[in-house]
């Protein structure tokens, strides 16, 4: 969040107080976030309004306004955020092993020797496993795009 607001408000001083005053505007509405359906969004919005509240205290207002980019950047963050969140759904909905196995090569980064000498599983069987979990994330995750009609998932390589 502080790397937005610095990019907002170009002032990493000011960044801070944002994101502090941020995050004591979330705290204050915490029951409303577990009711969201994207409170990342939300977090990210009400960081963006702090930002613009501060600069225009600041008089910087004017450099808000003209910087499309800074609205792309925000869009982005929001969008990957959005799919992490997806991807962390779909993977709680796989089998344990599965879980395990995916958290293991990809969250620690494991390589698959590793994985299966802490799983006490061949490397053969756990690539096979690997596979078999990542093409059901992958139907997953296609299914909820089609659903949410966007266009990209993310990459499980």
């Amino acid at each position: 969040m502080r790397r937005i607001a610095e990019h907002l408000l170009h002032d990493p001083e000011l960044a801070a107080d944002a994101v502090q005053e941020t995050f004591a505007k979330l705290w204050h509405k915490r029951w409303r976030l577990s009711l969201m359906k994207n409170p990342q969004g939300f977090a990210i919005t009400t960081l963006r309004n702090q930002c613009v509240s501060i600069a225009r205290h600041q008089k910087h207002l004017a450099p808000l306004e003209n910087s499309p980019p800074m609205e792309d950047d925000v869009n982005e963050t929001i969008t990957k955020e959005q799919q992490l969140q997806q991807l962390e759904e779909a993977i709680l909905t796989l089998p344990p092993l599965h879980q395990q196995i995916i958290r293991l090569r990809y969250v620690e980064q494991l390589s698959t020797r590793e994985v299966a000498e802490r799983l006490q599983m061949s490397e053969t069987n756990v690539n096979t496993t690997m596979s078999r979990a990542k093409e059901k994330l992958r139907v997953l995750l296609t299914d909820a795009d089609n659903q949410n009609k966007k266009p990209s998932t993310p990459n499980l390589q």
